[in-house]
């Protein structure tokens, strides 16, 4: 290999790293700026699988505090994983009949045939 391969595979790694780094920085922003508009009322998923809505958030010790159907207990704010928003509906995405590709009629088969090993 010459040179020019060299520079050209360097600039290539270069523009991966760069790309790579930018998309973990806009992710990182996304999840503070989430974790940031967090305010009580707001239900939320924490790291854990625990569904609760949050009743206080405490900014200096860097804390919120969940009712989990009567139970209060206190998390970090990195341990929430998901925000929804106190007037958000929770809608489960509705399938149409009409979006639906009609499969391949089966005929099931039933034989007496023994499958042998």
């Amino acid at each position: 290999m010459n040179g020019s391969s060299f520079l050209i595979m360097g600039i290539v790694m270069v523009g991966m790293m760069f790309l790579t780094m930018r998309t973990q920085k806009k992710q990182q922003q996304a999840r503070l700026d989430m974790i940031n508009s967090m305010k009580p009322g707001d239900k939320v998923v924490t790291i854990g699988g625990l569904y609760g809505v949050v009743d206080s958030i405490d900014t200096d010790v860097n804390t919120v505090t969940l009712d989990i159907d009567g139970i209060y207990l206190t998390f970090e704010r990195a341990a929430i994983r998901t925000v929804v928003a106190a007037g958000t509906p929770e809608v489960a995405p509705t399938v149409k009949p009409e979006d639906l590709s009609p499969a391949d009629p089966v005929d099931p088969v039933v034989s007496d045939s023994v499958i042998e090993e």
